[in-house]
């Protein structure tokens, strides 16, 4: 695999998680300011999806079935426990994170193909 490629994949990667490592964070925020509201499940459910997600692409990533079997798990997990149409407290957040999340997707199925 050529270096470019490499360096390529891991600054996808090492931004990605980074998200959502610091997506996780305010979620606890939010669950925590949250705790008495009925808003605490939308908290949960997305700590629950960013959690999933994270462990989703480690499992593809390092090519690890059962860590990417956990991940997405989790995130139909955060599915039941929150109606899917919730309101999100960090939309903008979100968008950028599901966009560099289908570009890791997009560059990795580009170097197992090719």
């Amino acid at each position: 695999m050529p270096v470019g490629w490499v360096e390529l994949i891991a600054a996808l990667v090492t931004t990605t998680l980074l998200g959502y490592a610091g997506a996780i964070a305010m979620a606890g925020v939010q669950f925590l300011i949250e705790w008495r509201s009925p808003k605490r499940n939308a908290a949960i459910a997305s700590i629950l999806q960013y959690a999933g997600t994270m462990l989703a692409l480690l499992g593809l990533v390092y090519r690890h079935q059962g860590i990417g079997t956990v991940g997405l798990l989790l995130v139909i997990l955060s599915v039941l426990v929150c109606d899917v149409g919730r309101g999100s407290a960090m939309p903008r957040l979100e968008m950028g994170l599901t966009a560099l999340a289908i570009i890791n997707l997009l560059v990795l199925t580009l170097l197992m193909i090719g």
